[in-house]
């Protein structure tokens, strides 16, 4: 209950500000729930899947993104607990669609996501202390809209095994995101205390 109780608060724009539209300051909560309501009423149960899958993918390219190119073993090794993590995920979306004999589609209102200019400073970005501050800012933001479009995908779904997927992957992403949010705390604090990665 407590699970869905946190998405509902969610779709009513409390946690996710991952989208473009939440980072205007002319956004209002009411505009939020106005997306939201469209994005789930628009959705059949291959686009509630697909758009599953689709968070899960990008937070695992997140998760390679810092393995990749963190310049710390801390944020290298919570780089590889997102990938790990919603590499499974997927897997299990993926799992549900077989099961009930559908294909996964896009759906039909793009899903919430950061700003796209974030991903590409990230990537053409130099490794190093700034870079992570940027990766866990952009690693919050992404968790945050994929609050967001866990809250659409459950207002969709009819399917009580899609449902128990949701409730089983909100407490993962608000691990990572405490996690996100008290790495950047701890960088923040002593940006020079942190071990540095073995290359």
């Amino acid at each position: 209950m407590r699970i869905l109780c946190a998405l509902v608060c969610v779709a009513a724009g409390c946690t996710s500000q991952g989208s473009d539209a939440a980072e205007r300051q002319e956004d209002t909560t009411a505009r939020r729930d106005s997306i939201a309501a469209v994005a789930a009423a628009t959705m059949r149960e291959e686009h509630v899947i697909g758009l599953l899958e689709e968070t899960h993918a990008a937070d695992s390219a997140l998760g390679a993104l810092a393995a990749m190119k963190g310049s710390t073993t801390d944020v290298k090794d919570f780089g590889r607990m997102i990938l790990r993590e919603h590499h499974a995920l997927r897997k299990d979306a993926a799992s549900i669609a077989r099961d009930l004999g559908i294909s996964p589609a896009a759906p039909r209102v793009p899903p919430d996501a950061p700003p796209p200019e974030m991903r590409e400073h990230l990537e053409s970005a130099v490794p190093g202390a700034i870079w992570d501050q940027a990766y866990l800012e952009y690693a919050i933001a992404m968790h945050q809209s994929a609050m967001e479009n866990s809250a659409r995908a459950l207002a969709a779904t009819r399917n009580p095994a899609t449902k128990e997927f949701i409730e089983k992957s909100v407490p993962i992403l608000q691990k990572h995101l405490d996690k996100a949010s008290a790495l950047r705390k701890s960088l923040e604090q002593s940006p020079d205390s942190a071990k540095r990665a073995k290359p």
